[in-house]
């Protein structure tokens, strides 16, 4: 391969999919495209929440909003992540993220390396709704990550970053 090129609103392998049956998702650059190395994802035009805290047992985690404003909390430290910011949220570092606002925002993300992330991927996309707090548990260790605490609630963040 000497180049990979997606088009602007697409997914890597096709058609946009949806993470849990709710937030619009795209890969960019899959772990298969990088020898395992660097998985790449952007996050459309998401509302109302985001993940439960969590950790990556082997990846670092980098992102960077590209419309509307996110609170992205890392390593119990909450900052309020606007268009052009961007934040690293280091291996085993608990960390999570919630859009910010009434209006859908974005943001690109990128794991090194890429670890289980495809398949984590493929897991929730295919789901089709949000998981049980069971389920998310096992999907999440299944693909090296860890679930540590419930997502950020928007209402009563204090931003401390």
């Amino acid at each position: 391969m000497t180049a990979l090129f997606v088009p602007a609103g697409m997914h890597r392998f096709g058609a946009t999919v949806q993470m849990w049956g709710a937030n619009l998702f795209e890969t960019k650059v899959s772990g298969e495209d990088s020898d395992g190395q660097l998985f790449v994802g952007e996050i459309r035009d998401v509302t109302g929440f985001g993940p439960p805290r969590h950790l990556h047992h082997e990846q670092d985690e980098w992102f960077f909003v590209t419309k509307g404003s996110f609170a992205i909390e890392v390593g119990g430290v909450q900052y309020e992540a606007k268009v052009g910011d961007s934040l690293l949220a280091p291996r085993k570092v608990v960390h999570t993220w919630a859009p910010l606002g009434r209006d859908p925002c974005s943001m690109i993300f990128a794991l090194q390396p890429a670890g289980g992330f495809d398949g984590f991927v493929q897991d929730a996309s295919a789901m089709g709704r949000l998981p049980t707090p069971e389920e998310a548990n096992a999907i999440f260790e299944d693909r090296g990550m860890q679930i540590v605490g419930p997502p950020l609630d928007v209402v009563t963040l204090r931003f401390t970053g």
